[in-house]
């Protein structure tokens, strides 16, 4: 069985099981979800169903229901929906249209999947966070696809002071932007080495100075002082995404206040 037959078995297995909880027929947990009636009963009922549920489709569903879908998967099956429809061009649905050409719909969604750590000289075997030690952020870049953005959670402080070590940068997928990165764009970087079998993820900055070779540096450069350079053909460094949020933690008793206020003043609490 394929790594994406055993997505989508899981998918039906945990849609299958919100309509058991819920008493609900998929028509009915469609319109609840906020979702085309024929995304459940398609995928459910026709063996031959070519399309998938994606994991917008499960958000909208896990919101709607209130009933998380982290235990019916393992975190790999998620990274291969989290690059859907850029590297795989069998992964889609409804939502998303036929994937040739590809149907820039945007997704209502609003979880982003975190699909690993980012630090600088960490090279470890390609892994992913398991799911249930870091759900989906709930939140999303705005009028982006669900699959073109990922979260990275940050463990050094190379980055800093952008993103610090424990918060997560909010990314969007290279592919899915709209301009090539640019001089000081805060960009996902993937190197590979021992013939792909060791990886490095970090942020890192890029700087096009005039009249010579651009390069990628680090934001805290006075500890992390390496400096690489920008080779967007290159067979073994790679950037994946731009960072474009940073999600914090305000535990520092000053930001926290500031955010109750904030919240006061708004009418929330």
């Amino acid at each position: 069985m394929s790594e994406n037959d055993f997505y989508d078995a899981a998918a039906k297995t945990y849609v299958r099981y919100v309509l058991d909880e819920l008493k609900l027929s998929p028509s009915a947990l469609a319109r609840g979800a906020g979702l085309s009636s024929t995304t459940l009963t398609r995928a459910l009922n026709d063996p031959g169903h070519k399309f998938t549920l994606s994991t917008s489709t499960l958000g909208k569903i896990m919101k709607f229901s209130g009933i998380n879908f982290n235990p019916f998967f393992e975190a790999k099956d998620f990274a291969e929906m989290s690059m859907a429809p850029f590297e795989r061009d069998d992964i889609t649905d409804e939502s998303w249209g036929p994937a040739k050409p590809f149907d820039p719909a945007r997704s209502e969604g609003h979880v982003t999947i975190v699909i690993g750590h980012a630090a600088a000289g960490v090279w470890k075997v390609p892994e992913l966070l398991k799911l249930e030690k870091h759900p989906p952020l709930w939140v999303t870049l705005p009028k982006v696809n669900a699959t073109d953005a990922f979260g990275l959670l940050i463990d050094d402080d190379s980055s800093s002071p952008s993103v610090e070590r424990g918060e997560y940068a909010l990314c969007l997928r290279t592919k899915a932007a709209r301009t090539p990165p640019a001089h000081s764009d805060l960009l996902v970087v993937e190197r590979w080495r021992d013939g792909g079998g060791l990886m490095e993820i970090t942020l890192r900055r890029l700087i096009e100075p005039e009249g010579a070779s651009p390069y990628l540096r680090f934001d805290n450069m006075e500890k992390y002082p390496e400096v690489i350079p920008y080779e967007p053909d290159a067979k073994d460094t790679k950037v994946i995404g731009v960072v474009e949020w940073t999600l914090r933690n305000p535990t520092d008793f000053k930001l926290r206040a500031q955010l109750l206020d904030r919240r006061r003043w708004s009418g929330r609490i």
